[in-house]
């Protein structure tokens, strides 16, 4: 295609497939916009965000925690990254400010 690195967006659960694009193939990305994170405030220790992940799954398909159980095997085996080269703009709200 011949482009250059261009602006990835990402919104929501997007934010991560940006974010690994941008760690994985810092050659086509220039800069990365994160609107809306997840995040959860309440749960700010891995403790915590693995409980809430736990209990999420019983609610989920066989197919879709097979899935996400997976991607966070990858991340334990190969370590999660630490740095990337784009410039990074994360957009957060504030719940109930519509």
């Amino acid at each position: 295609m011949g482009a250059g690195p261009v602006v990835v967006v990402g919104h929501s659960t997007g934010t991560q497939f940006a974010t690994e694009l941008a760690v994985r193939r810092p050659e086509l990305v220039s800069h990365v916009v994160l609107i809306g994170p997840v995040v959860d405030s309440e749960r700010r220790t891995v403790l915590r965000q693995s409980l809430a992940l736990g209990l999420d799954s019983l609610l989920e398909s066989p197919s879709g925690n097979a899935i996400v159980f997976t991607d966070y095997a990858h991340v334990v085996q190969h370590g999660a990254p630490v740095r990337m080269a784009a410039g990074i703009l994360a957009l957060a709200g504030v719940q109930g400010s519509h």
